[in-house]
């Protein structure tokens, strides 16, 4: 196995053997799933820690390791990400608003809101792309989440588009690195884990049938989200890589 170290202020990368990998039929090169934690902070994923890492026991997802490995987790403040593009959960009007849409207006600059401004207004589901001004990424993707009405409204399949709709344009514009937050899940009210397993299934779909991004982010930063996210992710862990 491979990894890199987790020092403060960087993101360190573990590398996790699927449990069955042994005793399946699946070629042990398929059986690798990537998580990050940013910032030399603990993630409090469930499951036995080791240091600042920890394993979490997660459900299988079919796919290959290049595909498993082009999908993360990371525990941090999306605004920080030196990506090619981060993702706004944002509003109709595209306005700077609260949660993280405000975090990313704020550390962005005014320029983002001009920006926004002369695009005028996005429906749910969709998404426009700006620039990052004063982000470390260099572009922001504002896609609209459903606003939870108790799961009868079509929040699902609209939820699934934004992910799909923020992948399709970043593959439009050459984008490689994505970071994704958990979309709809803070004052929209979708439920946490019910909103990990279709962000991570609506990712899957586009991967396999895509070469662009290869990097693909969903960045969290409360233990509802890293639960649910640590439920809907392909495989299940063994052993991992300690930092040296």
């Amino acid at each position: 196995m491979v990894t890199r170290h987790a020092t403060a202020g960087y993101a360190g990368t573990v590398f996790a053997r699927r449990k069955s990998a042994r005793r399946s039929n699946i070629p042990d090169t398929r059986c690798y799933l990537m998580v990050l934690f940013c910032h030399g902070a603990p993630c409090r994923f469930g499951g036995r820690a080791w240091g600042r890492f920890q394993t979490a026991p997660i459900h299988p997802l079919s796919g290959t390791a290049t595909l498993m490995g082009r999908m993360t987790v990371i525990r941090g403040d999306i605004t920080r990400l030196a990506v090619d593009a981060i993702v706004n959960a944002a509003n109709e009007a595209l306005l700077p608003g609260g949660g993280v849409c405000g975090a990313i207006h704020r550390a962005a600059g005014p320029g983002l809101w001009e920006e926004c401004k002369r695009i005028g207004r996005c429906p749910p589901g969709e998404a426009v792309i700006t620039g990052g001004y004063a982000l470390p990424a260099r572009y922001v993707i504002h896609t609209v989440g459903p606003i939870w009405r108790g799961g009868g409204h079509g929040e699902d399949e609209t939820l699934a588009r934004c992910y799909a709709s923020s992948l399709r344009l970043a593959a439009e514009h050459g984008i490689r690195s994505i970071a994704f937050p958990a979309i709809s899940t803070g004052i929209y009210g979708f439920p946490a884990d019910r909103a990990a397993r279709i962000a991570v299934e609506a990712v899957r779909r586009y991967l396999h049938e895509h070469e662009q991004p290869t990097d693909v982010r969903f960045v969290v930063f409360d233990d509802a989200n890293i639960a649910a996210y640590a439920a809907a992710l392909p495989a299940s862990v063994e052993e991992v890589v300690r930092e040296a």
